[in-house]
C-alpha cells in the first residue's frame, strides 16, 4: 500500500512539474512577438524580438540548419552588404509542422520581401540592392526544421548577425 502511494504521489508530481512547464512557454511570448508575422513594418525594425521553446542548430557562415519548436518573433540570421544590385541564391529545405514560418529580406529602405515560407524546397534567386539588407526568420507559433544555404554571391558580402 506504502509503495502505491509514493507511486502515486510520485505521478502527480510528475505531471504538476510537466504541465508547469509546458505552460510557461506562453508566459515568456510577448503579445508583440505574436503579432510580428503579418506586421511588414514590425519586421523591418533593426532590432528582433524572439522566443523559441526549444532550438537547436546553428546559423554559420552562410548555412543556416536548425531545428525548433515554438517559434514566435523575428531573428536576424544574415547582414548582405551590397555595391549595386547584386543576385543571391537561397537553396532551402522548409518542413514546417506547426504555425507559420517565413525568411524575408529586408532592404536599406526598409523594404520588406518574402523569399520563402512554410514547407517548402527549392532555390530562389533574390535581387539584393545596393546598401545593407538583412535576412530574417519570422515565426508565428512555428514549430519545423530548416536548411538553408545561400550562394552565388560574389560581390555581397554575408555575415551571420
Amino acid at each position: 500500500m506504502r509503495k502505491q502511494k509514493a507511486v502515486l504521489i510520485l505521478l502527480l508530481v510528475g505531471m504538476v512539474l510537466i504541465t508547469g512547464c509546458a505552460g510557461d512557454i506562453l508566459n515568456t511570448v510577448t503579445a508583440e512577438q505574436q503579432k510580428i508575422f503579418d506586421n511588414p513594418s514590425r519586421i523591418a525594425e533593426r532590432t528582433d524580438s524572439y522566443t523559441y521553446f526549444v532550438r537547436s542548430g546553428s546559423v554559420r557562415g552562410d548555412t543556416a540548419d536548425i531545428a525548433f519548436e515554438t517559434f514566435y518573433g523575428m531573428e536576424t540570421w544574415w547582414i548582405l552588404n551590397s555595391n549595386g544590385d547584386q543576385t543571391v541564391t537561397v537553396d532551402a529545405v522548409l518542413d514546417i509542422t506547426e504555425g507559420r514560418f517565413k525568411l524575408v529580406l529586408i532592404t536599406e529602405d526598409n523594404e520588406v520581401e518574402e523569399i520563402i515560407g512554410q514547407s517548402q524546397k527549392g532555390s530562389a534567386a533574390i535581387t539584393v540592392p545596393n546598401g545593407r539588407n538583412r535576412i530574417k526568420a519570422v515565426g508565428d507559433n512555428a514549430t519545423g526544421s530548416i536548411n538553408i544555404k545561400l550562394s552565388d554571391y560574389e560581390d555581397v558580402s554575408v555575415t551571420t548577425n
